[in-house]
Formats: structure tokens, sequence, C-alpha cells
């Protein structure tokens, strides 16, 4: 890849895209792998339910929820962000 000094060069680039995908997916993998060496349980979405997963196998499931997939986002796509206090 040629040399980029933002991540909008990087996600112009021709392989920008895919390089982005990669580094998240391996940053994803290595954060469950350093979750479960330090004993720590990790939070992911299953079948409709907020599910809490142990380093030892143990699932728990904590909460049913909506998934709404048809919101796609694209780029310049603005989010708006509530933050309960």
């Amino acid at each position: 890849m040629d040399h980029c000094s933002t991540l909008s060069d990087i996600e112009d680039s021709k392989f920008g895209a895919n390089f982005l995908l990669e580094i998240g997916l391996k940053a994803g993998i290595n954060a469950v792998n350093e979750n479960k060496a330090l004993n720590i349980p990790i939070t992911v979405v299953e079948n409709g339910w907020i599910v809490k997963k142990t380093a030892d196998g143990a699932i728990v499931k904590m909460y049913p929820i909506n998934q709404n997939l048809s919101n796609r986002l694209t780029k310049g796509t603005i989010l708006h962000i509530k933050i309960n206090q």
C-alpha cells in the first residue's frame, strides 16, 4: 500500500477498505483472547440476545434485543449518540 498520512487517505486508497477490515478483525480477535486470558467475560449479540460469555465457557443471556438490520451506514453518515448519566 502507498504511504497514507490519514485514515481518510487509507479509506480512499485502492486497498483501504480491506486493510481497515483486516486490522479491525485482528483487533477484535486480540481483545477477545486477552479478555479470556485475564478471565474477563465478553459481551456479544447472539440470536436476538445480549449474551455474556465467561472464560470457562459459561453463557448468560442478559437482555433480549430487537435487531434492526435495515439501517445501513454509508461514508459520511452522522451518528447521534445519547449518553444516560
